[in-house]
Formats: structure tokens, C-alpha cells, sequence
């Protein structure tokens, strides 16, 4: 998987990404299109910029491997202790994370009301965990 500049736009859209496709049921498709209305201007990102996160994620994620889109896997923790590591700040942090939780909110369908990736980050970057709705 590619890296990306500490608290870029790019770093902690992929993040969000991420966070999409393993904790709710969104396809690349669904994504892009959500995400660079709602998303991508959060993160200082045009539509077309997100657009093109979703699809270097889309070819780091199936690069050798059979991935389809469809299939919700976890995550390995090891990854996504690497992208976490890509955000440093404090207050990026805390953004992304909230940012996952919002875009996670827009499926119906999130997992079982769980999401891993946000939980993960959570830890990983020590934050207090999210309220419960």
C-alpha cells in the first residue's frame, strides 16, 4: 500500500475510506459518490481529489489479492496501525474519526452497529471511545 505525507488531505481520506468499505456495506461506487459531497470538502479535498483516493485505495486493496468490492473483510490491525501512523495531529485525528463515524451514519446498515476501524483508531490514537447513539 502506498504511503502518503503525515496529515495530508490524502492520508487521512484513505482512512475514511477504509473505515467505509470494512464497517458498513458501501461498494466503490457508493463511496466516491457520498464521500466527495460530505467528505472530501472536510478534508480539503475537491470531489475529484477523493475520487482519485478511492481509486488508489481500490488498487492497493486488490493488488494481488482477489478483492471484491462487496465483500466486507476486517481489516488486519497491523494496517491499520500503518495509516493510523500517517496522522499525527491532535485535532486531525479527532476529525477523521468523527469523520468515519458521520459517513458510517449515512449507511443504515452499519455492521452490527459495530465499527471496527473506528474502534481501532480510537485505540490506536488514544482517543475517548465514541458516545452510542
Amino acid at each position: 500500500m502506498r504511503s502518503y505525507e503525515c496529515d495530508s488531505p490524502a492520508a487521512m481520506a484513505r482512512i475514511v475510506i477504509i473505515s467505509m468499505l470494512a464497517d458498513a456495506e458501501f461498494g466503490a461506487e457508493e463511496v466516491t459518490a457520498i464521500a466527495r459531497v460530505t467528505i472530501a470538502p472536510s478534508l480539503g479535498l475537491s470531489g475529484d481529489e477523493f475520487a482519485v483516493t478511492v481509486q488508489a485505495v481500490r488498487e492497493d486493496l486488490s493488488s494481488g489479492i482477489d478483492f471484491d468490492w462487496g465483500d466486507v473483510r476486517p481489516l488486519d490491525p497491523e494496517l491499520i496501525n500503518r495509516l493510523a501512523g500517517e496522522v499525527h495531529d491532535a485535532d486531525l485525528r479527532m476529525k477523521v474519526r468523527n469523520l468515519c463515524n458521520v459517513a458510517l451514519h449515512m449507511e443504515n446498515d452499519v455492521l452490527k452497529g459495530d465499527a471496527p476501524v473506528v474502534r481501532a483508531l480510537s485505540t490506536v490514537w488514544k482517543l475517548l471511545p465514541l458516545r452510542t447513539q
